[in-house]
């Protein structure tokens, strides 16, 4: 009787090299272990009926390769859907705030303005954050009008003052004809200002629309100080304060350009003081109209 040994010995060999990863190489060792299997059973010299136990088959394995979910035309792909969608957006938005513009110009509703205002809302949050803001590489400028003013100089700062009353604010400048000086001859005037008298400061009122001369009214010397906050003779438009070099400091009308008052000679004016800006105040004496506190000092021909 020929041993068990004897039967599976040979095929022993053969699966020695089981559980190989290559998928090709592991059905050729499917197909050789059955072949195998097959002649021992029907060998002459073997007396056993049924084998012991079946032969062991190794299981396929398979292995799945995942594809990554982010490829290069996926990627590119959601980029373009995106922008389209932000230029969609981007639009609509303008879109909107063009036509509550149309509105606008077309109802002074103040409910009109009600759409505008929401979809503005972040960007004005935005405006008061200083750190969104960039300082600018060029500026434009377009002429409104031009003018001169032949003989006069000015050191003042432009005040502002619709004295025609035209809705449009004019311009109010202080000025000097460059022949002031202490004690300055009156022959001066004759020669240069066709006998105007004084005629060594002043203060000149522009229209703003056009930039034509309104009025203007001279002083006895320089002005380099104005202020026109302060309706004086309650006529409906704001006066002037002017005031400057050796004690001058009057109060002129905004709407004609005529003499208020003067602070002329008394025991507070020094002719050898400097006036600089003076400013309203509120009523003190209970007369109705605002009073004036002004600084004074310097030499009057520095």
């Amino acid at each position: 009787m020929m041993s068990l040994s004897n039967i599976y010995k040979p095929e022993a060999n053969k699966f020695s090299h089981l559980g190989s990863e290559d998928d090709d190489d592991s059905d050729e060792l499917d197909d050789e272990i059955d072949d195998s299997y097959n002649k021992a059973l029907h060998s002459p010299t073997r007396n056993v009926q049924k084998p012991l136990m079946a032969p062991n088959r190794t299981t396929k394995i398979r292995r799945a390769h995942s594809k990554p979910w982010c490829t290069t035309r996926a990627c590119f792909v959601c980029f373009v859907w995106l922008a389209f969608f932000s230029i969609c957006v981007s639009g609509l938005v303008l879109l909107i705030l063009r036509a509550v513009d149309s509105v606008d110009s077309k109802t002074n509703d103040p409910n009109t303005h009600f759409v505008k205002k929401v979809l503005l809302d972040n960007q004005q949050t935005s405006f008061n954050d200083e750190s969104n803001f960039a300082p600018c590489d060029e500026l434009y400028a377009t002429k409104v009008w031009h003018t001169t003013m032949s003989k006069l100089m000015t050191e003042t700062a432009v005040r502002l003052n619709d004295v025609n009353e035209d809705g449009v604010d004019d311009l109010m400048v202080g000025f000097s004809t460059g022949v002031d000086g202490y004690n300055a001859p009156k022959i001066s005037c004759d020669l240069y200002f066709n006998g105007t008298y004084p005629c060594y400061g002043g203060l000149l009122a522009l229209d703003g629309k056009t930039g034509r001369e309104i009025w203007r009214h001279y002083t006895m010397h320089e002005i380099y100080s104005v202020n026109c906050n302060g309706d004086l003779d309650v006529d409906g438009v704001r006066d002037c304060l002017i005031s400057g070099r050796a004690g001058v400091f009057q109060a002129v009308s905004g709407k004609k350009g005529q003499l208020i008052w003067n602070f002329g000679p008394q025991e507070s004016r020094d002719t050898n003081m400097n006036l600089y800006t003076a400013q309203f105040i509120r009523d003190l004496n209970g007369d109705g109209v605002m009073e004036v506190l002004v600084t004074h000092g310097g030499d009057p021909l520095a």
